[in-house]
């Protein structure tokens, strides 16, 4: 009877964790991207300001003045006069070392990404790292810089390897293209393996909640 009860405490303590854990984590990451849009509103004049008009403040108010002040920017820098704006204050900032460095690395980023959709983490690959007989998942984003290639005979190509569980840390690595082995399995899975340290799968991602 006793065995029993632990086992049935077992069960549903673990049954528990699968349903509460994700759901928290879930809530925490979008309080978090909540909050950071929120804060956008910092730099909004008063008159601009929702909370003036409002008697109190509304959580998330910033996602939705976000996602305006995106479209309206977007809206006014796609005509030529609107692009002129743009190209006289890149201007500007490319004359900051510091601050050229990170603008022009950011934009390349996301136009890589989202823009003109290249092929830039968008290939799940096999490689063997950090050391030989010893195979880790990653991310193949492209060929690396003349100045590069230069010192080395033989082609090489740029790749991400991130960290378990946080994906959006890693390693940029430089190595021969021969060395890597492309997978057919999709970004959203790739994901999945590194941020659960390989627990789940496709083949165990099937069903619901077992124990």
């Amino acid at each position: 009877m006793v065995n029993l009860m632990k086992a049935g405490f077992k069960r549903y303590f673990f049954t528990g964790i699968l349903v509460v854990v994700p759901l928290y984590i879930t809530g925490y990451v979008v309080s978090i991207i909540i909050n950071f849009m929120d804060d956008v509103m910092g730099f909004l004049p008063k008159i601009l300001h929702p909370d003036t008009y409002l008697p109190f403040h509304i959580p998330g108010v910033g996602i939705i003045v976000t996602l305006l002040i995106i479209l309206v920017t977007g809206a006014l820098t796609a005509n030529l006069a609107g692009k002129k704006l743009v190209e006289f204050g890149e201007g500007i900032l490319d004359r900051i070392p510091f601050l050229r460095s990170i603008y022009s690395s950011t934009k390349q980023f996301i136009d890589t990404l989202f823009i003109n959709k290249h092929e830039s983490f968008r290939k799940v690959i096999l490689v063997e790292f950090p050391k030989k007989d010893i195979y880790t998942i990653g991310f193949l984003i492209g060929p690396v810089t003349k100045e590069i290639e230069s010192r080395i005979e033989e082609k090489l190509v740029s790749i991400f390897i991130p960290t378990s569980p946080i994906p959006t840390t890693g390693y940029y690595l430089v190595i021969p293209e021969k060395n890597i082995i492309p997978l057919d399995m999709s970004i959203e899975m790739a994901f999945k393996l590194i941020i659960t340290a390989g627990v789940l799968t496709s083949e165990n991602n099937k069903g619901g909640v077992v124990i």
